[in-house]
């Protein structure tokens, strides 16, 4: 089936493999009896490879719910709750980014061939609209639904975000990660996203002082905790206004790790400062155009 491109019908016989029998998941194949978890393990394979399937096809919505599948068919397992948070997120980016490009679209402002035929095909522009006051109007309708689709899309990441964190207390970037989601794109449980990043920045602080810890590994953690002092600043500076409160934060994501955070460094400190000073008013960011 997944040979054959009938990825959906694949989606469905894979998914099947997972459940034990009316109302009973896949907890965990090691409680159940071989013949059992032989099963689940295969309909997880075939999943997986469903998703990577759609995902090198840029179906991105569609690898996102796959990997939901694999989520909910095994809720105690940490790596598919991360997985389904982090399509999620893709795909919530991409379609915010199709809404954009098809707003532009609206206004004649897409120049180059290839990518208009990909909005047209997008958006379901028939041949005999394209260049007229149809195809635009097409282009404008489909924008708002595009944005509601990515609203939805970050609302499920930050759920299985809040899920792997609770599956992975001890994991201080997937807890950032976490926070982010909920203070660059859903704007909703700040307080939530906030106690998130303070937790996160005590357990890098306490899991850089292990004496058997890797360079590589405190490395990592650094940059974990330097982003979730930087987020900590974004709370303040963007959501909160006060840019007295962010620098702080701000000055220690750069003392904790500098090569991570250029972006503190060129764009969100200077601001703050400006806005400290009562200069500019605090700017405008698209979280999707600093990835870290």
């Amino acid at each position: 089936l997944i040979d054959g491109g009938r990825l959906n019908d694949a989606r469905i016989e894979f998914l099947s493999m997972t459940v034990l029998g009316p109302g009973l998941l896949a907890l965990d194949p090691a409680v159940v009896d071989p013949q059992s978890a032989g099963r689940i393990d295969s309909g997880v394979a075939g999943l997986t490879k469903i998703a990577e399937r759609y995902r090198d096809q840029k179906k991105l919505v569609e690898s996102a719910a796959v990997y939901a599948d694999l989520a909910q068919q095994l809720p105690g397992d940490a790596q598919w709750a991360r997985a389904a948070a982090e399509s999620a997120q893709t795909a919530a980016d991409f379609l915010a980014d199709e809404a954009e490009w098809l707003g532009k679209a609206s206004r004649k402002e897409v120049l180059d061939p290839k990518k208009l035929k990909s909005l047209r095909k997008s958006a379901g522009v028939k041949e005999s609209d394209f260049d007229s006051r149809k195809e635009r109007e097409r282009f404008a309708k489909a924008v708002p639904l595009r944005l509601k689709s990515s609203a939805d899309a970050y609302v499920a990441s930050w759920g299985w975000y809040l899920k792997a964190v609770e599956l992975t207390p001890l994991d201080a970037r997937l807890a950032t990660d976490a926070a982010r989601m909920a203070i660059n794109h859903t704007r909703a449980d700040l307080a939530r996203a906030e106690q998130l990043l303070l937790g996160a920045r005590r357990l890098a602080d306490e899991q850089c002082l292990a004496a058997d810890l890797k360079p590589a590994q405190r490395d990592q953690l650094k940059v974990a905790w330097a982003l979730a002092e930087r987020t900590l600043g974004e709370l303040e500076f963007l959501i909160r206004e006060n840019p007295d409160a962010a620098i702080p934060h701000f000055e220690r994501s750069l003392e904790i790790h500098p090569d991570s955070q250029a972006y503190v460094k060129e764009f969100l400190l200077p601001r703050a400062i400006e806005a400290s000073k009562n200069l500019p008013s605090i700017p405008e960011t698209n979280p999707r155009q600093d990835q870290d």
